[in-house]
């Protein structure tokens, strides 16, 4: 079943890059919730192989992914001139994940986040489909 919210079916992909399964089941509960279709993966590796598919909205990623491959996540987001939107999700310290990339600033959430307030940035980061925050 798609999940609607007040009669109006989901029309933006989100992509839910996050290790923890639990984490990754709320914040996907939370997206269809909030009326998007929701892709979830839980490694770097299966998040570059659904960005070349294309058609993503938006980008939620786990900033510590196990598999080491959330930097070249963030480069393929900065390569592709049509990349999606994307905010990180971290418990690490923001000035940590500045030196990461410069460009996390705003985008940075902090773990732990409130769910509402999540899904109000990512509707306003999908909010015109032209990449970036």
């Amino acid at each position: 079943m798609t999940a609607m919210v007040d009669d109006v079916a989901p029309t933006k992909l989100l992509l839910i890059v996050e290790d923890d399964p639990a984490l990754r089941r709320v914040l996907t509960i939370a997206m269809q919730h909030a009326g998007f279709f929701v892709n979830q993966v839980g490694s770097g590796t299966e998040a570059l192989t659904r960005l070349e598919q294309g058609d993503v909205s938006g980008v939620l990623l786990d900033l510590g992914l196990p598999d080491g491959r959330s930097v070249d996540v963030l480069n393929w987001l900065h390569d592709h001139e049509d990349q999606p939107p994307w905010l990180v999700l971290s418990a690490t310290d923001p000035s940590d994940a500045v030196q990461i990339d410069d460009s996390i600033g705003d985008r940075f959430v902090p773990k732990p986040f409130d769910p509402w307030v999540l899904i109000e940035r990512v509707k306003a980061m999908t909010a015109d489909d032209k990449g970036g925050c």
